[in-house]
C-alpha cells in the first residue's frame, strides 16, 4: 500500500464557503485528488452520511508511485529583465532525460549577481522516475 498525505482545508476570505480535501502521493509528491464540498455536505460526510456529493479534479495520475527528483541549473544572463518566454528558451537545453522546467508565468526566479557583476538565473527542474522494487 502506498503512503499518502491528506489535507482538509477551508477557503478563507474568498467568499467561497467550501471545504476542500486533497490527497498527495508521498513518493511522487503529486497532489492527485482535489475534492470540494459545501460546508453542509462536509458536515454530513464527517458525521456519518455516505456518498455525499462533491466536485472532484484529478491531476498527475501519470506520476503516481514514481519517485520525484529535483534539480536546479544556473544560467548566465546579461539582462535580468527577461520575459517568461525567454526563460523557457534558456531552460530548453536542460530538458532532457525526462527533466522539465518548473517555470510559471508570474513567478519570481532566483537571480544572483557575483562579485564580478555577472548575473544568472537559477531554474528549477523536476522529473519522475520508476523505482525498482
Amino acid at each position: 500500500m502506498s503512503k499518502a498525505k491528506v489535507t482538509i482545508g477551508r477557503y478563507v476570505n474568498t467568499g467561497n464557503d467550501r471545504i476542500y480535501i486533497e490527497i498527495t502521493d508521498v513518493q511522487s509528491g503529486a497532489t492527485f485528488v482535489h475534492v470540494e464540498l459545501s460546508l453542509a455536505d462536509f458536515a454530513m460526510a464527517v458525521t456519518g452520511l455516505s456518498m455525499v456529493n462533491g466536485e472532484m479534479e484529478l491531476h498527475g495520475l501519470d506520476v503516481l508511485g514514481k519517485e520525484r527528483q529535483m534539480k536546479h541549473e544556473t544560467v548566465s544572463v546579461e539582462n535580468v529583465n527577461l520575459k517568461y518566454e525567454d526563460l523557457v528558451k534558456l531552460a530548453a537545453p536542460f530538458e532532457v532525460d525526462g527533466w522539465r522546467n518548473l517555470l510559471h508565468k508570474g513567478s519570481r526566479f532566483d537571480v544572483t549577481k557575483n562579485k564580478k557583476g555577472e548575473m544568472s538565473y537559477t531554474i528549477p527542474f523536476v522529473r519522475w522516475i520508476t523505482v525498482e522494487s
